[in-house]
């Protein structure tokens, strides 16, 4: 399956974004970290249509992570691989 995915990382996990969809036909990849709560950051990914309907999900859990900097490359570079697994292969930056 070659699916075409937009890349988005959100760097600010405090203020609420409005989502953009990705071209007609093509597949969005959103990340976002959050915490940290009690020593733990989390990170969400997920593939998302055209249309904004989920096509997969993922989360993740790290402790004793300094900054909301390494745990969202940290999660990006998961959600990526993850997206790649799931059969997305073709990106492009938005």
């Amino acid at each position: 399956m070659n699916t075409h995915v937009d890349v988005e990382p959100a760097i600010s996990i405090f203020s609420p974004s409005t989502w953009t969809p990705p071209p007609t036909s093509s597949f969005k990849l959103n990340i976002d970290a959050y915490g940290p709560v009690d020593n733990t950051w989390g990170v969400g990914a997920i593939v998302r249509d055209s249309e904004g309907f989920g096509s997969v999900a993922a989360t993740w859990n790290f402790e004793a992570l300094p900054d909301v900097t390494i745990v969202e490359a940290l999660g990006f570079r998961l959600a990526i691989q993850f997206a790649y697994d799931m059969g997305f292969r073709m990106w492009s930056k938005v």
